[in-house]
């Protein structure tokens, strides 16, 4: 559940207006937050208006509210446009839709090397605490093992027949030791063929 603190300054507004878009989904309004074209599914009726306005009055001093805020009152703009105007723009650049159709392309098929792959599944699982989305760890391990493939999705059989508990960092380590047994297997049958060739050149 959602409680709101109050906005100390300009600075966390954004952070304020990422609650409060929580709290009205929370609330059943997320009918009156706009889409990308600024366009919501419905008008917001005077009850509210009301209830939106007392809650950013009641969280958001005026001294709080960023430069194109205030820029836009001076002009005489309506508070309650420019509300629903950040609450859009937050609700259209959510970072936990973003981090999840990161999760949702990912692959592995041993065509790059699997510490590269380590190090980009490691940054965006930390992207997804330091976002502070509700995206778990064996969330973020069912993502990467429905992208393996070729010999990789062996790994999804070994894990279901050994009843282990899956980590991230389980995962990457298999990969890894996956990743090294076939291109150690590849240089072997490159080094056994460059001998083949040797030998005969020699007779």
């Amino acid at each position: 559940m959602i409680m709101l603190t109050r906005a100390t300054s300009a600075h966390n507004f954004d952070r304020w207006i990422t609650d409060f878009v929580k709290f009205l989904k929370q609330n059943k309004l997320e009918d009156l937050v706009p889409d990308k074209y600024g366009s919501a599914k419905r008008t917001p009726n005077n009850v509210d208006k009301a209830f939106i306005l007392n809650t950013i009055n009641m969280y958001v001093p005026e001294n709080s509210y960023p430069d194109w805020m205030k820029s836009s009152i001076s002009k005489r703009t309506n508070l309650l446009t420019l509300i629903l105007h950040a609450v859009g723009a937050v609700a259209n650049n959510d970072p936990e839709e973003e981090l999840l159709n990161e999760l949702h392309n990912i692959t592995f098929d041993g065509s790059n090397a699997a510490f590269i792959f380590a190090a980009k599944i490691r940054s965006l699982f930390e992207n997804c605490k330091t976002s502070k989305t509700d995206i778990s760890e064996s969330l973020v391990c069912k993502f990467i093992m429905k992208g393996l493939r070729g010999t990789y999705q062996t790994l999804n059989a070994r894990y279901s027949l050994d009843g282990i508990k899956i980590t991230l960092e389980l995962l990457l380590r298999d990969i890894q030791i996956q990743y090294d047994i076939e291109k150690n297997g590849i240089n072997l049958l490159i080094q056994g063929t460059n001998l083949h060739r040797i030998l005969r050149s020699n007779l």
